[in-house]
């Protein structure tokens, strides 16, 4: 099908006026065709193809190909392009879909391939994923990691994605009364008890991480490992007041209290 457009100057069209084909549904066609008006289709589909295939390399069910001449100076130029474009439904039942798929692809076998960026739920598209939900959470099927009230992203045993904001966050903590093996798993450490024994890892496993050492207790903590505080080293914390905490920074080959 060959379809070629002229278009008058200053003349902008408001709907689309040439198609190389164009297939429309109209209710209230005779018996005959299939329609009754009033009543329902069971089922329709506007292009249908079918086939059985033997090997083959490569097969397109559609191939949308767009071709400018080379010549110097062309001034081709689509301002805006859609390869599947479904406008809102018209007339006085908009709602008319009870369920429906824009695209909807049933073999699990089939890979889905985007080589520009992809918007759900916005046409302002400026990353590879851009996501607007008009609402929190925002869910995603099998993303299963646990709810937790110390991260900005939660996710519950459904998938479904809460943020929190900063004021809401809870931080990570443990309390303690015996000797213990700091871990990555809390970012406070408070003491209850008798003196003890606080063993760190080695510093250039912390590196630009911070633990936060508090000592309420009626001993003192002793740290395996010393740490500076300005120009000098220690490793006990009392629990006297002024000096019962402090955080512990690691630049990768020290300990240091800020």
């Amino acid at each position: 099908m060959n379809n070629y457009a002229n278009f008058k100057s200053d003349v902008t069209f408001t709907d689309v006026h040439n198609s190389s084909l164009e297939i429309n549904y109209q209710r209230g066609f005779a018996d005959s065709l299939g329609f009754r008006d009033g009543k329902r289709l069971q089922r329709a589909a506007t292009i249908r193809f079918l086939g059985s295939f033997s090997n083959t390399d490569n097969f397109d069910l559609i191939n949308l190909r767009l071709f400018t001449n080379s010549d110097a100076g062309n001034t081709a130029k689509i301002t805006n392009f859609y390869a599947f474009r479904m406008e809102a439904i018209r007339g006085v039942n908009a709602n008319i879909v009870t369920n429906g798929w824009g695209i909807y692809m049933q073999p699990a076998i089939l890979k889905n391939y985007f080589g520009g960026f992809v918007g759900i739920g916005t046409t302002d598209v400026t990353n590879a994923l851009t996501v607007s939900s008009t609402g929190n959470p925002l869910k995603l099927i099998r993303l299963q990691s646990g709810s937790s009230e110390n991260k900005i992203l939660t996710t519950n045993s459904n998938g479904i994605i809460t943020k929190n904001t900063v004021h809401e966050i809870k931080s990570d903590f443990f309390t303690s009364t015996t000797d213990i093996t700091l871990s990555d798993n809390y970012g406070i450490y408070i003491h209850e008890g008798n003196s003890v024994i606080y063993t760190l890892s080695a510093p250039s496993t912390r590196t630009g991480k911070l633990w936060k050492i508090v000592n309420i207790g009626t001993g003192i903590i002793t740290t395996s490992l010393t740490f500076h505080e300005g120009d000098t080293t220690r490793n006990t914390t009392l629990n006297k007041s002024g000096a019962y905490s402090y955080t512990l920074f690691s630049d990768g080959t020290k300990y240091i209290a800020l």
